[in-house]
């Protein structure tokens, strides 16, 4: 679960940073000082946990500013998370959430190319003496590049998901957020070929909808989606306009 960056040493290693799992690089503060050099690895960007706006390219390094009440973490860019939200203290749901794993994705970036591994998120829920379940997501832009899916694939489970992407600007990487928040065009469940329903207020979400509706929150650059389960699984296709 955990692997040091630093190689083995009977020494001070160069770094305590380490992965948690292969998706959360962390860097302790090991010294009385709030300022920590930070070396990114590379191969990957690297998003803020504290702010999910901020992403830093992988194979460099940054003065990184924390607080006494936060240290650095980040997760890496594309990203799958399943969670289990039991309250909002990290702001990944609220109590409703309870009932539901939410799978966070990390800034997921549209890809250009079918063979593109890095941007593609997997995750698998495997719980003790249970039935695992197998997640992942794809991107793609449309043949006249007007459009651009997020399609989100779940083998078959009686469990409830909530799909909560977080978007960045992907531009100093050169790439490109595979969801526009504020331009959603529809979320359509391709199992059933019906479309997901809009609602407007957190609320109506959380607390009002067990499942086939989506909640765009672009002042935070964020889309939560409960997809429809059932026997043949999850397929939800996302599709918002593209840079033009």
């Amino acid at each position: 679960m955990i692997t040091p960056i630093a190689e083995r040493t009977v020494l001070p290693p160069r770094t305590w940073d380490y992965m948690l799992w292969k998706d959360i690089l962390v860097a302790p503060i090991i010294t009385n000082n709030t300022m920590r050099t930070v070396e990114f690895p590379a191969g990957n960007n690297w998003v803020d946990w504290w702010n999910m706006t901020i992403v830093y390219s992988g194979n460099t390094t940054v003065n990184y500013q924390t607080t006494l009440e936060t240290f650095p973490v980040f997760y890496r860019q594309g990203a799958l998370l399943p969670l289990q939200v039991n309250n909002s203290l990290a702001d990944h749901g609220d109590e409703f959430s309870a009932d539901y794993i939410t799978l966070l994705a990390v800034a997921p970036a549209v890809s250009e190319h079918e063979d593109d591994e890095q941007q593609r998120g997997y995750t698998a829920i495997r719980e003790f003496r249970k039935v695992s379940q197998e997640v992942h997501y794809i991107t793609a832009r449309s043949a006249d590049r007007l459009t651009k899916t997020f399609t989100l694939l779940a083998s078959a489970h009686p469990r409830k998901l909530i799909l909560l992407v977080r978007t960045a600007d992907l531009s100093a990487q050169g790439l490109e957020s595979a969801i526009d928040v504020s331009n959603i065009l529809e979320v359509v469940d391709r199992v059933n070929e019906r479309p997901l329903t809009q609602v407007h207020r957190w609320g109506a979400f959380s607390k009002g909808c067990v499942a086939g509706c989506f909640y765009a929150n672009p002042a935070k650059s964020e889309l939560w989606v409960k997809p429809f389960s059932g026997l043949y699984g999850v397929h939800v296709d996302i599709l918002s306009k593209a840079q033009q």
